[in-house]
């Protein structure tokens, strides 16, 4: 359960086993999210020329009011209640595929930098676990290979969690 793993943590490593891993965080996070909003940004401009421009008088009320009482013709024959929800549901399509195409780009390009962070966050628990194994040995001395860390043992570690 959860509250067990946080008794856990808070008696065997006090309130800085929370922010293990913090900083490594931090510098991950940052330049992520930077990258996710400029892309995101950068996505949306260029599906926008893909798929045409939005109309102003489809998504703006000002803009209809003005076409409107300057006797110009509307831009389209439907009631201008329908353009509107044609109109915000593009722009949804639009903000919608820039986000995901963002947060695919940022993905390929952070999850090698997450990968090196997991394993900082897990490697102290890997090293504490080999300690502990070889002061519990039966014979009282160290495993020749208690001081390593085991292949597997990452994964094995990470899925405990």
């Amino acid at each position: 359960r959860v509250s067990d793993k946080v008794r856990a943590i808070l008696r065997n490593e006090g309130i800085r086993g929370f922010y293990r891993g913090y900083w490594m965080s931090i510098s991950l996070f940052v330049p992520g999210s930077a990258m996710w909003w400029g892309s995101y940004s950068l996505y949306k401009e260029q599906y926008w020329r893909l798929f045409g421009e939005p109309s102003v008088d489809a998504l703006s009320d000002v803009a209809e009011v003005a076409h409107h009482e300057s006797g110009a013709p509307l831009a389209s024959g439907l009631p201008r209640e329908d353009r509107e929800v044609l109109g915000s549901w593009r722009m949804i399509g639009i903000q919608g595929l820039s986000a995901v195409s963002a947060g695919c780009t940022t993905s390929l390009i952070t999850t090698p930098l997450d990968v090196v962070k997991t394993r900082f966050q897990v490697a102290d628990r890997q090293v504490q676990a080999a300690q502990a194994q070889a002061q519990t040995t039966s014979s009282g001395q160290a495993s020749p290979s208690a001081g390593r860390v085991q292949p597997g043992a990452a994964a094995a570690a990470a899925a405990a969690r």
